[in-house]
């Protein structure tokens, strides 16, 4: 995929240059920003998006040098710079602070046991209500479990509540994950965003939760 995502943009960029060659028009900026934003934003690289912001810096400076308004791009520029290395980022993975405990008294996910139980790490047992696990939860690997509960196989907290909207009786700590950046999503401006949020166990179990029709065999 990168591969084939590296020589589309080369010869998007090849095709630009030869079109400015033959109307000989002056198209640089517009090449250079496009496989600039093309890398950036297919292949995810946070370098491509400062890459276009110092290069359109640069390009202004240059072209405004004799006048007093040379500076503001420099000056934008560098604000932007100074915030994404702060974290606050327009573009690119956004700094998480770790919001836990969510829950009052967390215990620790050892293992699940069917048909709905969480083992905590003390060895207490937990029935999730209204639920039952995959049948074939015994064929896959501990490892692979951690895996499809959290990609980063981070432990999973959990603990019980009294709260009716927690319909399984138990709350987990789920941890988030944001598109590549925090610009517009969920606020307009960048800030750290929460780790974790709070969330029904059944949710975060869910790719080990068997359907409903599945779940009366």
């Amino acid at each position: 995929m990168g591969t084939l995502v590296i020589t589309s943009s080369v010869l998007m960029l090849i095709t630009l240059m030869l079109i400015e060659f033959i109307s000989e028009r002056r198209m640089t900026a517009f090449v250079v920003s496009l496989a600039i934003l093309v890398l950036g934003m297919v292949m995810m690289i946070e370098l491509a998006w400062l890459g276009f912001v110092a290069f359109w810096g640069i390009r202004l400076f240059l072209r405004f040098l004799p006048k007093f308004t040379a500076a503001a791009p420099l000056l934008i520029a560098a604000i932007i710079f100074g915030f994404h290395l702060a974290g606050y980022k327009f573009f690119g993975r956004p700094m998480l602070e770790d919001n836990r405990p969510l829950i009052d008294s967390p215990l620790t996910l050892d293992h699940l046991e069917q048909p709905n139980i969480l083992v905590a790490t003390d060895g207490s047992k937990h029935e999730l209500r209204g639920v039952r696990f995959i049948t074939e939860l015994a064929d896959i690997p501990h490892e692979q479990i951690q895996q499809m509960i959290d990609p980063r196989k981070e432990p999973l907290r959990f603990a019980p509540v009294a709260d009716p909207n927690f319909d399984s009786g138990y709350a987990g700590e789920l941890h988030m994950n944001y598109w590549c950046g925090n610009t517009w999503f969920p606020h307009f401006f960048p800030r750290h965003l929460p780790s974790h949020r709070k969330e029904d166990v059944t949710r975060i179990l869910t790719n080990l939760i068997a359907k409903p029709s599945d779940s009366k065999k």
